[in-house]
């Protein structure tokens, strides 16, 4: 199981047993190791947290309370059962066994779920695309991706 404590206005605490792979496709086994994911966008460290939210007003009104559903899609899909994906310049996906909490001890579970790294969402943990209206554009770069975002 993939267990996920969503701190007010502060990380995800992950833990759990699960592949973790990152935005360039590399994957590592976690067996019960915690992270510390950011979920404000402006870590410089990314994908970890660095304590970036605690220097300007990160503000979240998370809610678990919510029925979030999203679509299989055979791309999205993992050869793990307990995996979690960090999407260049998009959300953490993950997929298996999970179990959310927040500061309330409010739980969700699920097998699928999106959760927002950018900080724009507006249905915080989860993403809602948010993400996609921050590039105006994509390029390679030395067979790199880089991005532009808007001010």
């Amino acid at each position: 199981m993939i267990n996920i404590k969503v701190v007010k206005n502060g990380p995800l605490l992950i833990s759990g047993q699960y592949s973790y792979i990152d935005e360039r496709s590399e994957s590592t086994e976690r067996d019960d190791v915690a992270l510390r994911l950011c979920r404000c966008g402006k870590t410089g460290n990314r994908p970890f947290c660095d304590g970036s939210h605690q220097s300007f007003s990160f503000v979240t009104s998370d809610s678990l309370n919510l029925e979030y559903v999203i679509r299989r899609n055979k791309s999205d899909e993992s050869n793990h059962v307990n995996s979690m994906r960090a999407m260049f310049q998009g959300p953490l996906i993950i997929s298996g066994s999970i179990r959310l909490t927040d500061d309330n001890e409010f739980v969700w579970s699920g097998e699928r779920v999106k959760l927002c790294r950018c900080g724009s969402s507006k249905i915080k943990p989860f993403c809602d695309g948010a993400h996609k209206k921050k590039l105006t554009s994509i390029r390679l770069v030395n067979n790199e991706r880089c991005c532009f975002t808007t001010v």
